[in-house]
């Protein structure tokens, strides 16, 4: 770290550098406003730079972390578990579950079309495709393996069965 004296000189020249001024300007200003020689004033302009890049690297990684801090914890609370969903869809397969719709309503008081909302329990399709989603979470509709064997329970290969379907054939069916 260098003298508080050439750090303040630093500091000046990372501001002048953040605003956009070029190294010559800051060199001409600076040698009249610190006195010191314009070699020294490069030298210092060569660390500012320096240091001015560390900064910026510094806060764009805590830039990026903060943003992925922010987009984790924002998937996190947007994603429902599979418990979640599950209870979800066993409350519509229930009719617990009361949607609330917009409708269009007379007013006889009024003489006018208003709209109302309406609390409704969910109809009979919803109810199904909420059974039948369940069922599919939980692997209810997952086929059934049925294996080949031979007589004794033996499995047969894909390559047995071929032969036999092809002799059957051939045989006329039996």
């Amino acid at each position: 770290m260098p003298k508080p004296s050439k750090q303040i000189i630093i500091d000046a020249i990372i501001k002048e550098i953040e605003k956009g001024t070029g190294r010559g300007e800051v060199v001409a200003r600076y040698c009249k406003k610190f006195q010191k020689s314009a070699r020294t004033i490069d030298t210092y302009w060569k660390t500012a730079n320096e240091q001015q890049k560390e900064r910026q690297e510094k806060a764009s990684k805590a830039a990026d972390r903060a943003y992925i801090a922010a987009k984790e914890k924002a998937a996190v609370e947007a994603v429902m578990s599979k418990q979640e969903r599950m209870e979800y869809l066993t409350k519509i397969a229930k009719g617990e579950f009361e949607n609330e719709t917009k409708k269009p309503a007379w007013n006889n008081h009024k003489k006018v079309f208003e709209i109302v909302t309406v609390r409704e329990k969910p109809q009979d399709h919803t109810v199904i495709k909420a059974i039948a989603e369940l069922n599919k979470m939980e692997g209810d509709y997952a086929p059934a393996k049925i294996a080949q064997t031979d007589s004794a329970g033996n499995d047969i290969s894909w390559n047995e069965i071929k032969i036999y379907e092809v002799n059957k054939k051939t045989n006329g069916g039996s």
